[in-house]
């Protein structure tokens, strides 16, 4: 009687092991690709490595680590206020590299945004240029709101022109709700602080994953 109730108790336990093994393998696979296809929606090129241990901890948007690099992405900008960094603040570590992204009217050279192990504070390097012309005509044609309202402040102080205008910033976010919120280093464009804004381009960036 025993081994007859060992036997079935064995087999789900084997089957069990087999399933959790498969996930493990497959779920990092399957989410990073997900992630390439978002990211790429718009154009251009990415890769992602996730880790997780166990994997079915991606389910829920958790994991050990996440990497990802990419160029000539084309996101939507929006207003920086989607709870987007729940999508990373999950993970142990995060490393994101992105070279020649559209944000509106925002082209980013450089885009680095990286969560060190353990930390909740996130570090931004980002390298851009808008020039005052698109700047008006995206004004224009696509964005009100409070962003819109600080993009029409940056726009009227600059000159009309082509000539770009570089923005460099080096900053400190943190994750309020989700939401990226810059909490040092985000300097001013024509008067206009860049915070805001810098906001906007992490949510477009990272609402795509």
């Amino acid at each position: 009687m025993r081994r007859s109730v060992a036997l079935p108790i064995g087999i789900v336990v084997a089957l069990l092991i087999v399933i959790l093994g498969v996930t493990q393998l497959l779920l990092p696979v399957l989410a990073a690709s997900r992630i390439e296809h978002r990211l790429t929606k718009g154009g251009g090129s990415a890769h992602v490595s996730v880790s997780a241990f166990p994997a079915l901890r991606l389910l829920f948007r958790h994991g050990d680590s996440i990497r990802v690099t990419g160029s000539g992405l084309d996101v939507p900008l929006g207003t920086g206020k989607a709870h987007v960094l729940k999508n990373l603040d999950g993970f142990h570590s995060a490393h994101i590299q992105l070279t020649d992204v559209t944000a509106g009217p925002f082209h980013t050279n450089a885009f680095t945004l990286d969560k060190p192990a353990g930390s909740s504070t996130y570090e931004l390097v980002l390298r851009a240029s808008f020039t005052p012309a698109r700047l008006a005509s995206y004004l224009g044609s696509a964005l009100g709101g409070g962003l819109g309202g600080l993009l029409g402040g940056l726009a009227g102080g600059l000159a009309a022109g082509t000539q770009p205008v570089p923005v460099a910033v080096d900053a400190q976010l943190v994750s309020d709700g989700g939401n990226p919120r810059v909490i040092s280093g985000a300097g001013t464009v024509a008067g206009i602080p860049m915070g805001p804004v810098l906001e906007a381009v992490t949510a477009a960036v990272i609402a795509r994953m």
